[in-house]
């Protein structure tokens, strides 16, 4: 997959990384964000 990059991937490829790691990236966010929410209103409480 790393060695890939050696190379120019071609564009379908990149575009279908890029999709995926942005779906993670906004993912994780979005599990980090529900963690801080419940931290938040336990410690609230």
């Amino acid at each position: 997959m790393i060695l890939n990059f050696a190379q120019k991937p071609d564009e379908e490829e990149y575009y279908q990384l890029a999709k995926v790691s942005l779906g993670v990236l906004l993912f994780v966010g979005f599990l980090g964000f529900l963690v801080y929410l419940a931290f938040h209103y336990l410690l609230g409480k």
